[in-house]
This record gives structure tokens, C-alpha cells and sequence, in this order.
């Protein structure tokens, strides 16, 4: 059986196993003449770690308790206090489950700005492997609508994804979702050729059969937030109440008693939206939800890939909303080769720009729910300039 060699530098000492709950571990001699602690699974780790004297009473001891595995690299690994914990492990069998032999060397925590979750790549002698951590949530809340969307997007054959492999719930609380690791080139999204590549793809993505529904068949979130996908027939009935609306509320909801303003605006934005979007039947089309050039890289094989989706269907012109993004100062945004090469394909259909409004006032109402008050006057001078047309 292959094993996993890592170096536990940061092994807090003395070692407090926290739970009892994988059984078969125990201690054996390693290569170099110190003891490793062997799992069933085949994983085997430096024991005790470098630097450390293991107490003689401990020697040979069979442990029946769960390890950390690759929090002792991590800066992540505070959030637990610097303890082991119990979840390492099942992400570690379901990476053998998948044939991840060997580790090949030491995981590496990966950080994305913004992200919500915990990253990691797995670099192992059966291929590389990315899996993201969330603390708070639960499978079905959090990952297996994600793992849904890339089986989506894949399925299509118009834009490269990370394959989906698996998820799953943590023993302490939490999940995690394992996908296939794509090797990003670094400022590859940079290029003109990668971004008038990414319009092309996203144009052949929306131009996929969706079917005649909107909505998705389970939940999708944009950041922490969730999605209401329930399906609906109409665009127009779709965007206002499961999306601005849904997201109004949660907006007046932090407000609490400062709501007023937000509250009577919003009021007269959701009746405007309805004249603009009562005529616009645009053909329910796979989007991506969340499309910024931070969801977007160029693999070092060549093609162009988009992550992290907010999967659902509906309106192709909502994946373009970040188009204009003012909020923050020198946000990296898709470049005007992107939109070219996008509108090549599928051409700007008559009021563009008042839908555009729309859409993008979801994603600030959106960060607002997220991030707080620093998005507070953005959605207000939005809410204006659709109230002054």
C-alpha cells in the first residue's frame, strides 16, 4: 500500500489527540530510526516530529484518535486553535478512495482574495487534486450544488472546468469538495489571446441547450449567500422576486432600523425592473453566476478555464455584469477583447444597458450582504441612475 510522507513542523507538542474516532493508528519505526505514525489508510508521518522527544510511556503506544494531516503548513490551521482535527483524514480516504497514491510532497494552502473557504493542492503520484474546505456548512448547502454546476459546464464541452471527483461532510462540522487540480500559468488571464479566448467560450456556453426553465435543481451560492433556483417559466418573474428582491431583504435584514432609504428604493427599483424586463424573453441559458476575471485562469496546457461557479440558468447577459465594476479601485475585470470576442457570437440584444443595470445591482446588493457598509453608497448611486431613466 503507498503512503504519504509529510513533515509536520508545526506540530503543536505535547500532541492532544482530540477525539477517538478513526481507529488503527499506531506508531512504528521509521528509515531514518524515529517512529512514524502509520493509518490504515497507508499515510504515514514523522513521529514524533523533528526537533521533538517522544516520551518513553508513549513509545510503540496504538493510538485510536484522528490527525492532521496538512494543517501544519497551514496559516488556516489557527482557526482550530492550532489543534488537530478530526476532518483531515476523511478528505485523506476519499483521496485514496480516488486513486491519489502517494503524496508526492507536502500539501499547499492556496489563497484566492475574497475567497470564503480553505484551499489546498495535492500534488500525488496519481495525479493532482484540488480540494476547497468550508468550516460553517454542510454538503448539501455548500458544495453539491457547486459540484453540480461543473458537472453542468463540463457536460457542454465549450469551456474547461476542474473535473468534480467528490464531496463530502466533516466530522466536526463543515465540507469539503475535491475536483481535479488545473495548473494555472501565472498572469495568464492577462493575455489577449486568453481573454478573447474566455468570450468565445462563455458565448459557446450560453449558446449550449438548457432547456425551457429557469432556475436550477438544487441550491447554488454566490459567495456565502444563497441561491433561490426554485424553476420558474418566466425570466422576467424569475429575476425579480428570486433574485432582487430575495436580495433586498437580506440587505434591509443587516440594516435593521437604518433600512428606510434602501427599503422605498428598492421598492420603486423592483417596479421598474418589471417594465424592463416584462418584454425580454432571452433562451435559459447555463451561466456561470459569478464570472470575474478571479474565476478565470489559463491552464499550462493551453485553454482557458472558469471556477468557482454560482451556477443556474437563465439570462446570458447576467454572466456579463461585472462589465464596468466600479466599486473597487483597479478591479481586475475582463478585458474589452473579452467582450468582443463574447459579442461576436452572441450580439447585444436592444436595451442591454438598462438590464445591465439590473444585473449588476444583484451582485452589489450581493456584496453588501457579504462585505457590509463599504458597499452601501455604490448600491444607492445604482438604485439612482435606474430610477433616472
Amino acid at each position: 500500500m503507498a503512503s504519504a510522507m509529510l513533515l509536520c513542523s508545526h506540530t503543536p507538542w505535547p500532541w492532544q489527540p482530540p477525539s477517538a474516532a478513526m481507529k488503527n493508528y499506531h506508531s512504528r519505526s521509521g528509515s531514518d530510526g524515529g517512529e512514524q505514525l502509520e493509518i490504515a489508510s497507508g499515510a504515514r508521518f514523522p513521529w514524533p516530529p523533528p526537533g521533538q522527544t517522544l516520551p518513553a510511556k508513549t513509545k510503540h503506544m496504538r493510538w485510536e484518535c484522528r490527525a492532521s494531516w496538512f494543517d501544519f503548513s497551514s496559516e488556516s490551521s489557527t482557526k482550530s486553535g492550532g489543534r488537530m482535527t478530526t476532518g483531515d483524514f476523511t478528505i485523506l480516504s476519499h483521496l485514496k478512495e480516488l486513486g491519489c497514491g502517494e503524496l508526492l510532497r507536502r500539501p499547499r494552502e492556496v489563497h484566492f482574495s475574497g475567497c470564503i473557504n480553505e484551499s489546498y493542492a495535492f500534488h500525488c503520484a496519481g495525479g493532482d487534486f484540488f480540494v476547497k474546505i468550508n468550516r460553517a456548512s454542510e454538503m448539501d448547502s455548500m458544495f453539491v450544488g457547486e459540484s453540480e454546476a461543473l458537472k453542468r459546464i463540463e457536460a457542454t464541452e465549450t469551456v474547461t472546468v476542474p473535473t468534480p471527483l467528490g464531496c463530502g461532510n466533516l466530522p466536526d462540522g463543515g465540507s469539503y469538495i475535491i475536483m481535479k487540480h488545473l495548473r494555472f500559468r501565472p498572469f495568464g488571464m492577462m493575455q489577449v489571446s486568453s481573454q478573447s479566448a474566455l468570450g468565445r467560450d462563455l458565448a459557446r456556453l450560453h449558446l449550449a441547450e438548457a432547456g425551457n426553465l429557469f432556475g436550477f435543481p438544487m441550491q447554488t451560492r454566490v459567495g456565502i449567500v444563497p441561491l433561490d433556483n426554485r424553476w420558474s417559466s418566466s425570466w422576467c418573474e424569475f429575476f425579480i422576486e428570486q433574485r432582487l428582491r430575495d436580495r433586498f431583504q437580506r440587505v434591509c435584514e443587516r440594516l435593521e432600523e437604518d433600512k428606510t432609504d434602501i427599503e422605498e428604493k428598492g421598492a420603486m427599483v423592483l417596479k421598474i425592473a418589471n417594465t424592463i424586463l416584462k418584454d425580454h424573453n432571452p433562451k435559459p441559458c447555463i451561466l456561470h453566476g459569478d464570472l470575474w476575471m478571479g474565476n478565470s485562469g489559463l491552464v499550462a496546457t493551453g485553454e482557458v478555464a472558469i471556477f468557482d461557479p454560482a451556477c443556474f440558468i437563465g439570462d446570458a447577459e447576467f454572466d456579463l455584469a461585472f462589465e464596468g465594476w466600479k466599486p473597487v479601485p483597479d478591479f481586475p475585470g475582463l478585458s474589452v477583447d473579452f467582450y468582443t470576442a463574447y459579442h461576436q457570437l452572441l450580439p447585444q440584444a436592444p436595451g442591454f444597458e438598462k438590464r445591465h443595470q439590473l444585473y449588476q445591482l444583484f451582485h452589489l446588493l450581493n456584496h453588501f450582504v457579504i462585505y457590509g457598509g463599504e458597499y452601501y453608497t455604490h448600491v444607492m448611486d445604482m438604485m439612482d441612475r435606474i430610477l433616472d431613466q
